[in-house]
């Protein structure tokens, strides 16, 4: 039950996708945009927005942003188009250290 209520409350309210250190994120891809970096004025960064799905298996209304600014992941992010199921797994942390694997999964 209290699960259900926490779903129901990150469904809500989540803005932003955060992949921490050892996390894989799965994600319907739903496009991209450039737009000012808000941590470094003058810096672009990428927002690839992924409609999530909770674990009841509902998908998400609107399309949330995971932000990353990273060339070689827009080199990867170019190959796939919207609707494709996406994996995310990062590893390390800091910017020299930070890893990213991603790949095309079997949808939900």
């Amino acid at each position: 039950m209290a699960n259900e209520a926490l779903d129901k409350f990150v469904k809500d309210n989540q803005q932003f996708i955060k992949i921490n250190d050892g996390d894989t994120f799965k994600g319907v891809y739903a496009g991209y945009k450039v737009y000012p970096n808000r941590f470094s004025p003058g810096k672009e960064t990428v927002g690839y927005f992924f409609i999530t799905v909770d674990s009841d298996g509902d998908k998400s209304e609107k399309a949330i942003p995971w932000e990353c600014g990273r060339v070689d992941v827009a080199i990867i992010m170019k190959k796939f188009k919207e609707g494709d199921c996406i994996l995310i797994t990062r590893t390390g942390s800091g910017m020299k250290d930070t890893k990213y694997k991603i790949d095309e999964t079997t949808p939900f």
